[in-house]
């Protein structure tokens, strides 16, 4: 792990998105998908090629899942999902989108 994956704003994304599509590699890097901006939304659009609209309260979810993480469990995919494990959330709001949301900040705050 390069940087250390910290809080960013729903807002701080938006503006980076712009009217622009970025395709940027998932948490664990095998594969990419493609987010994109539409009013105030952000659009993730995974290699299966199916859709998700992710709102800011969705959003800060997530970001309240990373401040509670410790730093070694940051950047693992199965921190955003629901699982058996005890790194696993429970709570996890979306299942199959929820972990690109880390993957994105990775990006961005890179």
């Amino acid at each position: 792990m390069n940087e250390k994956l910290n809080v960013t704003t729903f807002e701080f994304v938006l503006q980076k998105l712009k009217n622009k599509t970025f395709e940027i590699p998932t948490l664990g890097g095998k594969s990419k998908f493609t987010v994109n901006k539409v009013k105030n939304f952000i659009f993730i659009k995974n290699s299966g090629d199916n859709t998700f609209r992710v709102d800011n309260e969705h959003w800060d979810k997530v970001m309240d899942r990373v401040k509670v993480l410790p730093d070694n469990e940051k950047e693992m995919t199965s921190s955003y999902s629901k699982g058996q494990n005890r790194y696993n959330w429970e709570q996890c709001p979306n299942r199959i989108f929820t972990p690109y949301i880390p993957a994105i900040v990775k990006y961005f705050n890179s």
